[in-house]
């Protein structure tokens, strides 16, 4: 699903995950914002900058009719940024909530790949001084 890289002047951190198939959307998307938490970290440690990569083959990830909640962050444009609560049921049974909390702002910007696959690519850098 994802690729997220950290990067400093003498080593490359890599965090792998798998391209999802066959729903768990809300949940993938969540994932992609934790990735993209663990950067911000590396990167507020001494991490020169860091690298997102997002490949999908379900246009479910990057359009459909729900543009609510988390959807909203993947397929309509609202940035990702600030607290994000994780959508799955562990959230809404009364267990502990988990959330997400991206300091930067991220839109995804998806990329044509082949036939329905898409990818997008984000920069994670420190905030200007």
């Amino acid at each position: 699903m994802g690729l997220a890289v950290g990067v400093s002047r003498d080593a490359v951190l890599p965090r792998r995950g798998d391209c999802p198939r066959e729903g768990q959307y809300p949940e993938q998307m969540f994932k992609a914002c934790q990735d993209l938490q663990f950067l911000e970290e590396l990167v507020a440690k001494g991490f020169s900058g860091g690298l997102f990569a997002m490949h999908v083959q379900d246009p479910l990830f990057y359009e459909g009719r729900t543009q609510a909640g988390i959807y909203a962050r993947f397929r309509g444009g609202m940035p990702i940024c600030g607290k994000i609560q994780k959508p799955t049921a562990q959230n809404t049974t009364g267990g502990p909530k988990i959330f997400a909390s991206i300091r930067g702002s991220y839109t995804p910007v998806w990329a044509h790949s082949e036939g329905s696959h898409r990818y997008w690519v984000q920069t994670v850098m420190p905030p200007a001084a």
